[in-house]
């Protein structure tokens, strides 16, 4: 069972358990109930992503690791034949995107530049020296992993440095998931709706500017004053605009958040709690609304 499967089935169970103490709270018609039902299960997110942050880490971890025991990839590494290794790696590539999500690998040579990267066979030469994963395994020569917020969007990012037959460092092997195919088993399991936020100061805006452009989306630079929401998160509705917020994303700065949002007969709830990078400093927020109406009206009608 991959760890994907096992990250479904143990947050299934935890919606179960709250269900339960969902119509318990009803039942007692008391806000103190409310109050500790809705601090639960912003504190069942939280603890979601967790288990997922944990579990990308596992994945990946393993992957990086049947890569570098591959011995016709570091035989055509070793060559510095950029072709010949594209040609090899494909294949691979190929599986861990369809079997595991895996959207981005990189071949980095030890001074930091990158060699090649199998999702962008175009672009190389640049340097990797200035993320903090990369630099982390550099300097430790162990495996690496976090969040890192580049000029655009999120990626959970893990690097391996990379040894030849006789332990001598030859690189490092990186494989990155962005942020929107790693919030899929969340919005898979749940229903419900996800954004996430950027903190300004750390995006390059000519950058993003240029990304709306290309992928011919809406700039939404200006939506908001502090942030950006850096994915889709389907229905922008009375319910989004209250939770999706500028407010709440720079309240999650202090605090995580849980706010029961009513209107027209449906109720739901919005949590959040802010994202880190490895080194702990925040770079941005993720919003939850979770729609209870039809909770609401079970335990009512």
């Amino acid at each position: 069972m991959n760890v994907t499967r096992k990250f479904i089935l143990s947050i299934t169970a935890a919606f179960v358990l709250f269900a339960a103490l969902f119509a318990v709270a009803f039942v007692f018609e008391s806000k103190q109930f409310w109050d500790i039902y809705s601090r639960e299960i912003a504190d069942s997110h939280k603890n979601s992503w967790k288990l997922l942050e944990q579990s990308t880490k596992d994945e990946l971890g393993a992957a990086l690791s049947a890569l570098a025991a591959d011995k016709g990839l570091r035989n055509e590494y070793i060559s510095g034949d950029q072709d010949k290794l594209y040609l090899y790696a494909s294949p691979l590539f190929e599986t861990l995107k369809n079997q595991y999500g895996i959207t981005h690998w990189y071949f980095i040579l030890p001074d930091g530049k990158i060699f090649l990267r199998m999702h962008k066979k175009s672009l190389s030469s640049d340097s990797a020296s200035a993320r903090k994963t990369f630099r982390t395994a550099r300097d430790t020569g162990e495996l690496s992993s976090g969040i890192e917020l580049g000029g655009t969007a999120f990626a959970f990012r893990t690097v391996l440095p990379y040894f030849d037959n006789n332990r001598k460092l030859i690189g490092f092997l990186e494989l990155a998931k962005d942020m929107n195919h790693l919030l899929l088993p969340l919005k898979s399991v749940s229903g419900d709706r996800l954004a996430l936020f950027a903190d300004k100061k750390y995006l390059d805006r000519n950058a993003w500017a240029w990304m709306a452009v290309n992928s011919g989306a809406r700039d939404s630079w200006n939506d908001l004053e502090e942030h950006v929401i850096t994915n889709d998160f389907g229905k922008d509705d009375f319910f989004t605009r209250e939770c999706f917020s500028d407010k709440n994303s720079e309240t999650i700065e202090n605090r995580p958040i849980n706010i029961k949002i009513t209107q027209t007969k449906k109720t739901f709830l919005c949590t959040g709690f802010p994202i880190k990078d490895i080194t702990g400093i925040q770079i941005g927020a993720l919003l939850r609304l979770t729609d209870l109406t039809s909770r609401v009206q079970a335990v009512w009608f």
